[in-house]
């Protein structure tokens, strides 16, 4: 479950240091802004994901909690 919250932390790490440099030239200022917003909130919630005991009983809490982060920062 650890190896989860990392991959969804380094991922929102790249992705905010892509938009940060690569994506500025590209994206309209408003969209930029939306995707500083996706990558911090991707961020947050790789943290919160720590804090899942890593017991079998909380498999679906992880596997839920994943599936949000993708559709919420996905959809932004």
């Amino acid at each position: 479950m650890k190896r989860i919250a990392a991959i969804f932390g380094g991922l929102s790490v790249i992705l905010g240091a892509l938009g940060a440099h690569a994506l500025q030239e590209v994206l309209a200022p408003q969209a930029l802004e939306s995707f500083k917003t996706a990558t911090t909130y991707q961020l947050f919630h790789a943290i919160a994901l720590l804090a899942i005991p890593n017991e079998s009983r909380f498999h679906w809490t992880t596997r839920c909690w994943s599936a949000g982060i993708l559709l919420f920062s996905g959809s932004i």
